[in-house]
Parts: C-alpha cells; structure tokens; sequence
C-alpha cells in the first residue's frame, strides 16, 4: 500500500473512533445522528463497523455541524478539535489539508 492508501486508511480509522467518541459523549443514538445528518440509520452503522466504508465529504460536514466541531478534525485530517465554521466553499476548500483537497478534486472528478 502506498502513503496515500496508509494515510487514507489511518483517516478512516480516526473518524471511526471520534464519531464513536462523539456519540458516547454526548449520549446521542445512531437513529438521531442519522435523522439529523438526513442519512439512513445503516449509513452510521456502517460509518462505525465497516473499515472498508469511506466516509462521504458531505456527510462529515453535516455530523461535524451536528457535533459542533470541524469536518477536518471529524474526518482525521487533523488533530485539532476546533468548532464547525460556517463559510463559503472557497474558506472551507483552503481550510483543508492536502489531501482533503485531492479528495475533494477526485469526488468532482468522479
């Protein structure tokens, strides 16, 4: 596997483990999240036990606005707890890491 596989894999597993965090922490069901995220329930379910399932962008923005905190730090971009900022598409592409663009670019390009 190369770094960007490594490096993909270990986003996965760290949104994985926060989502978990945040739904312990704030004693949220799965049923909820998902009715607020505008997802099905086995959506969150397989957000949660499935290493294979990546998470969509868009998704991660909605749970993270839910949550309160940054779809950067929610997806594994980053390890900096910082709370959801509403902005334009421009402020939330530069917000992003490197590969949080390339993932961006290659979603439009899909």
């Amino acid at each position: 596997m190369d770094s960007s596989g490594n490096e993909r894999v270990n986003m996965n597993r760290k949104f994985r483990s926060r989502l978990r965090d945040l739904l312990d922490e704030n004693q949220c069901s799965q049923a909820l999240l998902a009715r607020s995220a505008g997802v099905s329930p086995a959506v969150i379910s397989k957000y949660l036990n499935d290493v294979d399932k990546e998470p969509l962008f868009h998704i991660v923005a909605k749970i993270a606005q839910y949550f309160d905190v940054s779809p950067e730090w929610l997806g594994g971009m980053s390890d900096v707890k910082n709370p959801f900022q509403k902005g334009t598409i421009t402020d939330i592409y530069f917000r992003l890491s490197n590969t949080g663009k390339n993932e961006l670019y290659n979603y439009g390009e899909y």
